[in-house]
């Protein structure tokens, strides 16, 4: 691969993104964020909340991903690297995650995967896998469903599936594949109760 990161035609066809859906994406991940620190918009109304280390380090990951999918590779790889040194987000420009990503506590998270709408991490959380290309996982990597939310320190690693509706627990482990609206804790993780 290399420092330009290159994308294959199968996945730049499945998986591009348009200039408009990145930024409707971050006014999601936005608006969620704000929803979870109980923070109205003031001052500068739609443009509140977009200055915090957080919201930047998020549109670092948003463009880097859109330039990795218009296959932009050098302008994907510096975000993607300076993303790491500014804030120790190591976010692959490959992870495909949907709108409403919020992150609280940046350094140490480390993400390699496709993700849903609303994948929520605490801090410290790390989801991936082997990386390359694979039949299985994303690239090696998880796919996590809608709704995801991970406390301090978990982990999802493998080529594992988390369905809609999950609640990793803190400094739990996650290696194999997870039903829908499940509460999971522990090394390795298992299902404790149902989601209400």
């Amino acid at each position: 691969m290399g420092i330009f990161l290159t994308v294959n035609k199968t996945m730049r066809d499945k998986y591009n993104i348009s200039l408009k859906d990145t930024l409707k994406y971050l006014a999601c991940d936005n608006r969620r964020r704000r929803k979870y620190l109980n923070k109205k918009a003031e001052g500068l109304g739609f443009l509140s909340g977009f200055y915090s280390h957080v919201m930047i380090a998020t549109m670092m990951f948003r463009f880097s991903h859109y330039f990795f999918c218009k296959n932009l590779g050098l302008l994907s790889r510096i975000l993607y690297v300076l993303n790491i040194i500014v804030f120790g987000v190591d976010i692959s420009p490959m992870s495909n995650i949907g709108p409403g990503f919020v992150m609280l506590h940046l350094p140490g998270i480390a993400i390699h995967c496709k993700a849903g709408k609303n994948l929520f991490l605490y801090g410290q959380n790390v989801i991936g896998g082997k990386g390359g290309e694979s039949d299985s996982g994303w690239y090696g990597g998880p796919v996590l469903g809608d709704n995801i939310t991970m406390y301090s320190g978990a982990k999802i690693t493998g080529s594992v599936k988390l369905e809609d509706n999950i609640v990793v627990g803190a400094a739990s482990l996650v290696i194999d594949s997870i039903p829908s609206n499940k509460v999971v804790v522990g090394v390795p993780a298992r299902v404790i109760k149902d989601v209400k």
